[in-house]
């Protein structure tokens, strides 16, 4: 049986109660996208999710993406002398 499928036709019911406007039915799309990435990697098991394979594949990477933290290259450029605030201990 496919797991997703029953996510399948909980869009199809809201896209169809809201005259197909996919902005409110987000959150059956993301419950969509979950169950397609449980499964990505066994194609075979949930025929629902063939159609969102591109999907599933850019919110990995963008997950990925945030995981890692941000690293500058380089090092810092300095602020020339004459515009260095002077510390007065005196």
């Amino acid at each position: 049986m496919d797991p997703c499928k029953n996510h399948a036709c909980d869009i199809q019911i809201c896209l169809k109660a809201n005259d197909y406007r996919e902005e409110r039915c987000k959150k059956f799309m993301d419950y969509m996208l979950d169950c397609c990435e449980k499964w990505i990697d066994q194609p075979h098991i949930s025929e629902s999710c063939k159609g969102f394979k591109h999907a599933v594949i850019q919110r990995i990477n963008s997950k990925k993406a945030l995981s890692f933290p941000i690293v500058f290259q380089g090092t810092p450029k300095r602020r020339p002398k004459s515009q260095q605030e002077s510390l007065d201990f005196g």
